[in-house]
């Protein structure tokens, strides 16, 4: 599960970047494998953070036809070095 101070990190950088972002919702559930490793982290006293970078593709995930859009890239590259340095830098 996300934290909510990580949320609101993640909503000001995507602001501060002009990026487009679609509010996540603190409850919604993730990949089995995110929520194990945001438990284990949140166990320790740790905050986690899941997001998207959404892009189009030409089929749903875990399908052979997937194909992303490689465009989408640097904004994820850069979306995740600010939130790194924001936090960092708090």
């Amino acid at each position: 599960m996300n934290d909510s101070d990580m949320i609101q990190l993640l909503l000001d950088t995507a602001a501060s970047l002009k990026l487009t972002m679609r509010t996540p919702d603190p409850t919604a559930s993730f990949s089995e494998d995110f929520s194990y490793l945001s438990e284990a982290v949140q166990a320790h006293g740790g905050k986690s953070l899941f997001f998207y970078t959404l892009t189009h593709t030409a089929a749903p995930g875990h399908n052979p036809d997937f194909d992303f859009d490689e465009n989408a890239l640097p904004i994820a590259v850069q979306m995740f070095c600010m939130l790194v340095y924001r936090l960092f830098h708090r």
